[in-house]
């Protein structure tokens, strides 16, 4: 919901640009699917996985998804220890060679990725969305992994 106040600005820009775009529906409900212990089978995660296609653009490199972008964030934000991945080294840098970067999102389009194993191996939860100042890390944890 924070990006739908700017989005008459985006997609001014992206027309000014000329860049190809197309922007979903209105998200009522979020995907709690985080697995703290990390010892998800990956397979089974990435089958079940509703955002395996869900590409994210930060910080000049291109993510799987938003746990592979964001893991690093998540870590620092609850002072999880116990985690040692860190989004530093996920992701392809987008100013790398574009073979590469066609490579690269050909592979991740059908492969499990090392962030996966921190995914509900059963698809995790939706629930209502709403916007907070202080997230709690229950927000984000599946309850039943």
């Amino acid at each position: 919901k924070p990006v739908l106040t700017k989005k008459n600005q985006i997609e001014l820009d992206l027309k000014r640009y000329g860049r190809k775009y197309k922007f979903t529906d209105e998200i009522n409900n979020f995907y709690r699917t985080f697995h703290p212990k990390g010892n998800s089978d990956k397979d089974k995660a990435h089958t079940s996985c509703h955002m395996k296609t869900c590409y994210m653009l930060k910080d000049s490199k291109i993510y799987k998804c938003p746990m592979e972008g964001f893991i690093d964030d998540f870590v620092e934000y609850y002072q999880l220890e116990n985690i040692t991945i860190s989004s530093d080294n996920l992701g392809i840098n987008i100013y790398d060679f574009e073979d590469k970067r066609l490579n690269y999102l050909s592979d991740i389009y059908q492969k499990p990725i090392d962030t996966c194993k921190f995914c509900a191996e059963n698809g995790g939860e939706f629930f209502e969305w709403f916007m907070t100042k202080n997230p709690k890390y229950t927000d984000w944890v599946c309850p039943y992994e």
